[in-house]
């Protein structure tokens, strides 16, 4: 399914969880992950990972898609895993990182969402990936821009120098890092899409503009990845939620 509209700005308030809640949400509607992005943390060996984003339907966060990105560096997938979700970026990351995160997000998850829907539309409305000419392009930069997000979190909560950039070859390059890896445009795309964003927010050109609803959930299993989720109400809803209106639900079949 399509992105879909808020009934209204109240409906979806209504919705959103006011305490901590025991979640399960099982395996994701969609992925967009870059794959084997080789990252080099303090002096330990490349170490290639996975980075990106799940798309979930969760009752009682949306009605929309929740997304949902890791907040842990190698540490074990669990889809299946029972979560303890509160309101908020949870206490673990001080008051600058907390700013540095909402300045990304709220200036990258949109963009992003505009990919999503642009990509479905020129797909015929269809969820599966592309390969071949345009189209595969189209996908290829969905993925880039996803994992650049990812790692971009990553580099805010996990980095230890204090200097924004993931950068291996450049001026600042920190103890989280990501090497160049030239022969696959999507880990290209990675690299590249992160440390656009760090830039922006090293310069102060972005700050948080709002429009995000943040949530953390914490793994009862201590082994596995605390994870941070995000819900976007889309603007024609918060036109109509004054109104007390009732927007169109507008959804997309799913490959």
């Amino acid at each position: 399914m399509k992105h879909p509209l808020l009934f209204t700005a109240l409906l979806g308030m209504a919705l959103l969880p006011c305490a901590a809640q025991t979640i399960t949400p099982g395996n994701p509607d969609n992925s967009f992950y870059t794959e084997d992005v080789p990252f080099l943390v303090g002096s330990d060996p490349t170490q290639p990972q996975l980075a990106g984003l799940n798309l979930r339907t969760i009752p009682g966060y949306g009605p929309g898609y929740v997304y949902d990105f890791c907040a842990d560096f190698l540490t074990g997938a669990n889809n299946l895993s029972a979560f303890n979700v509160t309101s908020g970026l949870g206490s673990g990351l001080g008051s600058g990182q907390q700013d540095q995160v909402r300045a990304l997000f709220s200036h990258t998850l949109p963009t992003f969402i505009e990919m999503l829907d642009a990509y479905i539309d020129a797909n015929g409305n269809d969820w599966s990936e592309q390969t071949e000419g345009q189209l595969g392009l189209q996908f290829n930069a969905l993925v880039g821009y996803a994992g650049g997000m990812q790692v971009a979190l990553w580099e805010i909560i996990h980095e230890t120098s204090g200097d924004l950039s993931i950068d291996s070859e450049g001026a600042l390059p920190g103890t989280f890092r990501v090497e160049p890896a030239l022969s696959d445009p999507r880990i290209t795309s990675t690299r590249d899409n992160a440390e656009s964003f760090l830039e922006n927010i090293r310069d102060g050109s972005w700050i948080d503009v709002g429009g995000i609803t943040y949530f953390y959930a914490n793994p009862e299993n201590e082994a596995d990845q605390d994870r941070i989720w995000m819900t976007v109400p889309e603007p024609s809803a918060a036109l109509l939620g004054g109104l007390g209106l009732l927007a169109g639900l507008r959804r997309r079949r799913r490959a």
